[in-house]
């Protein structure tokens, strides 16, 4: 399955206080991709032009908020450390920003997330624990 979705992205959270790093968010298959294009500070500048590849599986929930000005798409992980190595992450959470001119494109994007999502967390279901 290639790339559905394409969205422009900032980086929020606890260490990403006053200059964030931009991406971009892939829907690609069963992952979510997140490269990352530039960097807000110094000590982030060796993440710019790195690919952070998220499973959807590892996707506990994730909320989508619309804003006056912007929108944001937080996304909330299975494990601890699951968003740890992402800048601006918490490791549990990822908060990202979304422009408002792109709008429908983020409408869509987060129904074929939502989508793929329960697809997978479906399949994981049916699938089950392993017997021995």
């Amino acid at each position: 399955m290639g790339e559905l979705f394409l969205l422009q992205v900032r980086i929020y959270g606890p260490s990403a206080r006053w200059k964030t790093p931009k991406g971009q968010l892939k829907l690609r298959g069963d992952d979510l991709v997140l490269s990352i294009t530039n960097t807000g500070t110094s000590e982030q500048k060796q993440t710019a032009g790195t690919e952070f590849r998220i499973p959807i599986s590892q996707i506990k929930d994730f909320e989508y908020r619309k804003g006056l000005l912007s929108h944001s798409l937080e996304l909330k992980s299975l494990s601890l450390d699951a968003f740890s190595s992402i800048p601006g992450s918490d490791g549990i959470s990822l908060l990202l920003k979304l422009r408002n001119r792109e709008r429908s494109e983020a409408n869509r994007f987060v129904k074929a997330l939502r989508l793929r999502h329960t697809e997978i967390m479906v399949r994981a279901q049916n699938e089950g624990p392993p017997d021995d």
